[in-house]
């Protein structure tokens, strides 16, 4: 084990950097999406999987958020549906608006979609492509007892 007889550390307050942006944006997670997202067409699905803020952020000078990084996937709800995506995500406040455009790359399409309030979060892990298997399938063979009398 090291020891060091100096250490130095700097701490970023995400929260009040955003909070200067006139676009809103909120960063979700499984613990708060329901306080957030109550009403939202989808929101069966959202609450059920596992989702996390992000962590590692861009901003512009307006400090707006422009892009934000995942371990896994990157969410984004819009007000009638949602979209994730592994690799580029660009959101642009538009300070005559206040709303922001979120431009993702899905399936070799790209999307554009002005919204309100950007919801944002992770999905922080690939699930297995072949899950583990804990118990030996077994087959039922049903039959009708009325078959036997």
């Amino acid at each position: 084990m090291k020891t060091f007889d100096k250490m130095d550390a700097v701490c970023v307050d995400y929260a009040n950097r955003i909070d200067k942006c006139q676009c809103s944006s909120v960063l979700l997670d499984s613990d708060n999406i329901k306080q957030h997202l109550s009403n939202h067409s989808k929101i069966g699905y959202l609450s059920m999987i596992i989702l996390q803020e992000p962590e590692s952020f861009t901003y512009d000078e307006n400090s707006c958020i422009t892009s934000f990084e995942c371990p896994y996937l990157k969410y984004v709800i819009f007000p009638d549906g949602y979209e994730f995506s592994q690799r580029s995500l660009k959101l642009e406040c538009d300070l005559n608006t206040s709303r922001f455009t979120v431009q993702m790359a899905v399936n070799g399409k790209n999307i554009t979609e002005t919204v309100p309030i950007a919801y944002i979060a992770c999905y922080p892990m690939q699930p297995p492509r072949n899950p583990p298997i804990d118990e030996p399938i077994i087959n039922f063979l049903y039959f009708s007892v009325s078959n036997f009398t």
